[in-house]
């Protein structure tokens, strides 16, 4: 039933992205939709108010089992790798609330931390998708502190 909603999802953007295009007035790319996977998987959008900020995030699940949200803004810097406009890396700071177990605990718990995103994203030159990769020291702070590292690898549709 998961796929089945996932896969349904990302026709809707697919079909709404291809109908919407022609009624934009610029061709930029200020929203974006798409899948997560890692230790922090689900839905994740990204909203570019401008060429070196982005705010992206996720709604999906949390290490093995439970819910997460989370949400982080970031500074791009394009060019950084000798002009390339391909590859874009960013960093970026953020927070997220939780509730379920991890492979640490038994329990059921909830609470909330914080994060600092190191990532890279890999824009498609004819096609309004990047993929990215990233790694995220994390703090939870309620109901107990510890500290771990996030990662997760994804795909949106730009729009």
């Amino acid at each position: 039933m998961k796929k089945l909603f996932l896969s349904l999802l990302l026709w809707a953007v697919i079909f709404t992205h291809d109908f919407l295009r022609p009624l934009k007035a610029d061709a930029g790319h200020d929203f974006g939709l798409g899948i997560q996977v890692g230790n922090m998987g689900g839905i994740t959008g990204i909203v570019n108010p401008d060429e070196r900020a982005m705010i992206q995030g996720v709604i999906g699940t949390f290490w093995y089992d439970g819910l997460l949200l989370g949400a982080d803004y970031c500074v791009k810097f394009p060019g950084a790798f000798s002009g390339n406009n391909v590859l874009t890396p960013y960093i970026g700071g953020g927070g997220y609330a939780f509730s379920g177990s991890s492979w640490r605990r038994t329990d059921r718990y909830s609470g909330f931390g914080v994060q600092m995103p190191f990532g890279i994203l890999v824009d498609l030159p004819k096609v309004p998708v990047h993929i990215y990769a990233q790694i995220a020291p994390a703090i939870n702070l309620v109901p107990f502190a510890d500290s771990y590292l996030q990662f997760a690898v994804g795909a949106r549709f730009l729009f």
